[in-house]
């Protein structure tokens, strides 16, 4: 059976933040990521690919490729 998108990248996703040496938590099976930043922390739904940042101006965002830019 093939999988989905979701799941697809629910599993990547460790692995991408892992090689961009950004540490994280996982909660409620890998659905929910925190990652601890220079940002501060940053909620992450991998599933969907939603981010949202903690700061007092939070950010949000869609991917990794535009939360890895937006860290840079």
């Amino acid at each position: 059976m093939k999988q989905s998108a979701a799941t697809q990248r629910r599993g990547n996703a460790p692995r991408l933040l892992h090689n961009a040496k950004i540490s994280f938590t996982e909660h409620n099976n890998g659905a929910h990521l925190i990652l601890d930043t220079r940002l501060g922390f940053v909620d992450f739904w991998p599933g969907t690919g939603k981010w949202k940042t903690r700061e007092t101006s939070s950010r949000t965002g869609y991917g990794l490729p535009n939360l890895f830019e937006l860290l840079e």
